[in-house]
């Protein structure tokens, strides 16, 4: 079995607030359990970039060499104890996609529309836009996949509770997931995916398992097969004893 789990709304606060540093000592522990106990793998799938994500596997125990993790939603997969970014290869042949969204990006982030509107650092593929302070992410997503106009077409547009995420056509959490899988050698059917916004759905349908903590949106509620009565943090370690079968610990 391998658990796969997205970082905003999950392992980390949705909004960048304070850190649940009790319930991460839960999560580093229940996975310890888990990988000694059930033979189970362990691994992130998110929107942020490399160098975020090393440091929120080493918080839960990581980084393990034998599970790389899935940045950039989905651009890459990312062996944070060797260093290696392998690009998806979907990337290859697509690069004019992102350069006509980054162009369509600048000219956004220049209208007086959106004031405050910011583009997240550090990442070498995925563009995600952070929404004004204040602007409901899920109108922002919207404005966002209008203002892209015909180049939307040729990108795989999402959002998390915190960014829209803008990737070229055939690039998401769902792709890398697969990619993620076919990596280490463990079908989709055996995997639990954890997530909590649409962001995560294309993840979450791919496979086995669909789980999320109770701060989910309803369309992730919706289609999980397990919602955890705790939020983030807290449900993300009783996701782990739900399917790794460690309540008994």
């Amino acid at each position: 079995m391998l658990i796969v789990c997205d970082i905003e709304g999950c392992i980390m606060p949705a909004r960048r607030g304070p850190v649940d540093l009790t319930g991460l000592a839960r999560c580093r522990s229940v996975i310890g359990a888990m990988r000694e106990r059930a033979g189970a793998g362990f691994a992130i799938c998110t929107g942020r970039p490399a160098p975020y994500v090393e440091a929120v596997l080493q918080f839960i125990g990581g980084p393990w060499p034998d599970v790389p993790a899935v940045v950039e939603n989905g651009a890459f997969l990312y062996d944070a104890a060797s260093g290696e970014l392998i690009p998806h290869p979907l990337l290859t042949g697509r690069r004019h996609a992102l350069e006509a969204a980054n162009a369509a990006v600048v000219r956004l982030l220049a209208s007086p529309r959106w004031p405050g509107a910011r583009r997240e650092p550090g990442k070498e593929v995925c563009i995600s836009l952070n929404p004004p302070h204040g602007e409901d992410i899920a109108a922002f997503y919207r404005e966002v996949a209008a203002e892209l106009g015909p180049v939307a077409e040729h990108l795989t547009i999402t959002h998390s509770r915190s960014a829209v995420d803008i990737t070229p056509r055939g690039i998401d959490k769902g792709a890398g997931f697969l990619f993620l899988c076919e990596r280490v050698g463990m079908p989709p059917v055996s995997c639990v995916a954890i997530g909590d916004t649409e962001g995560d759905l294309p993840m979450l349908e791919r496979a086995g398992h669909a789980a999320a903590p109770a701060n989910c949106t309803s369309k992730v509620k919706d289609m999980a097969e397990y919602v955890s009565p705790f939020s983030e943090t807290a449900g993300v370690a009783d996701i782990i004893e739900h399917y790794a079968g460690l309540g008994d610990r």
